[in-house]
C-alpha cells in the first residue's frame, strides 16, 4: 500500500464559495496520509483562509529554448518530422507553459506526423512573421495599400485577426527593447536573421513613436474584444492612425513636432511664404479710391497675399481647434466658436463672438496650443506675435477666409 494519497486540484480558483468552505474544513484538520496540491494561475481569487493553510511554491515560466528542446525530444520519440522554426512558433505561442506546448505540438502534427512553419501558422491562426514585418514597414512608410493588403491576407486565409494583433504587439515590444537597450539579445529570443530584420525595423521609428504605437495597439486590442464582427474595421482604423503622425493629437506629439521645427530652424532651414498670383479682382481700377488716398497723403506698405495653402489650412479651423485643445473638453466648445481671419501681411486673427468665449480660451493652455497647432499645420514657425485673439467686430480691416476666391 502507498504511504501517501495525493490529490491535485487544478485551476482551484474556479471553485465556488461553498466548495471552498468544504475544502477549508478538510484543510483545517487534514489526515496524516493525505497531501493536497492546489494549482492556480490566479492566486488573487483564492480566499485568504485557504492561502494561510497552505505552503506556497511559485513556478516560473519555462523559457522558449527549454520548451523547444523538450518539443524536439518528444518529436523524435514519437517519430514526428519537424522544422526548428516551427517548434519556435509553438514554444512562443505556449507562453512558458509545457503542457500547452505539448498540446499545440500534437495539434500541429495532426495525422501527418509532420510540423512545418506553414502548418504551424495555419493551425495556430498566426499571420506569420513576414506578414508582421511587412505591416510594420507599411506603417512606417504610410503605405495604405500595403496595410489593407496585409489585413486582407489575414482575413482571407481565415486567420484570427486578434492573434495577428497580439503578434504585432509582441513585435513592437521587441522593437522597443532593441531601441532602448544596448544588450537586447539578453531579453529577446530571436534568431540571427530575425534580430537583423528587427534592427532594420527599429531604424524606421523613434522611441516616442514606438511608445505611441504601443498605446494604440493596446487600446485597439481592448476595443476588439467588444467589436464582435467589426474587428477588421477596428484594426484598419488603428493602422491608418499609426501610419499618419498628424493624427496623433496628444500633447507629447505636438511638442515633438514643435521641437523638430525648432531644430530645423536652428540648422539654418528657413520657411517662406510663396506669393500667389493676383486675381482678376486685383486688376480692377478704382480711380476714386486712389485719388482719395493720394489727397489724404496716406501710404501703406506693399502687402503680401497669404498663400493658398495657408488659407486652406485656416479654413479648417475646427481641426486646428481640436489640436489646440489637446483633449481639454471644457475649452474645446469655446475654441470652435472662433473664426479665422488673415490680413495682407499674413497676420492671423482669431475672433470670438463674445468676451466670455475669448476669456475662457485665454485662461486655458489652449491659448499657447493655438500657436503650436498652427506651426504644425502650416509647416513653418509661427510666433505668438503673428496670432491675435479678439472679439468679432464689423469694421475690422481683415479678410474673412471663407470669402476669398482663387
Amino acid at each position: 500500500s502507498l504511504k501517501y494519497r495525493v490529490y491535485i486540484v487544478d485551476e482551484v480558483h474556479m471553485l465556488s464559495g461553498s466548495a471552498f468552505n468544504a475544502l477549508l474544513k478538510t484543510l483545517e484538520e487534514p489526515p496524516s496520509h493525505v497531501v493536497f496540491i492546489l494549482a492556480t494561475t490566479e492566486l488573487n481569487k483564492l480566499p485568504s483562509t485557504i492561502i494561510s493553510r497552505c505552503q506556497r511554491f511559485d513556478f516560473r515560466r519555462i523559457s522558449t529554448p527549454v520548451l523547444m528542446d523538450r518539443l524536439s525530444y518528444i518529436s523524435k520519440k514519437e517519430g514526428i518530422e519537424y522544422e526548428k522554426d516551427a517548434l519556435r512558433i509553438i514554444a512562443k505561442m505556449a507562453q512558458g507553459g509545457m503542457r500547452d506546448a505539448i498540446s499545440l505540438l500534437e495539434l500541429c502534427a495532426g495525422t501527418q506526423n509532420k510540423v512545418t512553419v506553414e502548418s504551424a501558422n495555419e493551425t495556430l491562426g498566426s499571420g506569420g512573421r513576414q506578414n508582421i514585418e511587412n505591416t510594420v514597414r507599411a506603417i512606417a512608410k504610410g503605405n495604405f495599400d500595403a496595410i489593407f493588403a496585409a489585413n486582407i491576407e489575414v482575413v482571407s486565409s481565415s486567420k484570427d485577426i486578434t492573434v495577428f494583433w497580439q503578434e504585432l504587439i509582441s513585435y513592437y515590444r521587441d522593437m522597443l527593447v532593441m531601441k532602448t537597450t544596448a544588450s537586447a539579445d539578453k531579453y529577446l529570443d530571436l534568431t540571427e536573421v530575425e534580430s537583423e530584420q528587427l534592427k532594420k525595423s527599429c531604424e524606421l521609428f523613434t522611441k516616442q513613436t514606438l511608445l505611441w504605437h504601443c498605446r494604440v495597439l493596446d487600446d485597439t486590442l481592448i476595443a476588439m474584444q467588444k467589436a464582435g464582427n467589426s474587428k477588421r474595421v477596428v484594426a484598419e482604423m488603428s493602422l491608418i492612425k499609426m501610419s499618419d503622425s498628424m493624427l496623433d493629437t496628444s500633447m507629447d506629439s505636438v511638442l515633438s513636432r514643435i521641437s523638430k521645427l525648432e531644430n530645423a530652424m536652428a540648422s539654418g532651414v528657413r520657411f517662406t511664404n510663396e506669393a500667389i498670383q493676383s486675381t482678376a479682382k486685383d486688376d480692377i481700377e478704382q480711380p476714386e479710391k486712389e485719388a482719395a488716398k493720394a489727397s489724404s497723403g496716406e501710404s501703406k506698405p506693399q502687402a503680401t497675399a497669404p498663400t493658398e495653402s495657408t488659407l486652406k489650412v485656416l479654413r479648417s479651423w475646427n481641426e486646428i481647434a481640436e489640436k489646440a485643445a489637446a483633449g481639454d473638453v471644457a475649452v474645446l466648445p469655446f475654441l470652435k466658436l472662433g473664426k479665422a481671419f488673415v490680413d495682407g501681411n499674413g497676420k492671423i486673427y482669431i475672433r470670438f463672438p463674445n468676451g466670455f468665449a475669448k476669456s475662457m480660451v485665454e485662461k486655458s493652455e489652449a491659448a499657447s496650443g493655438i500657436v503650436a497647432a498652427l506651426c504644425i499645420e502650416l509647416g513653418k514657425q509661427i510666433s505668438p506675435a503673428d496670432v491675435e485673439l479678439g472679439i468679432l467686430e464689423g469694421d475690422e480691416d481683415v479678410t474673412e477666409l471663407d470669402d476669398l476666391n482663387f
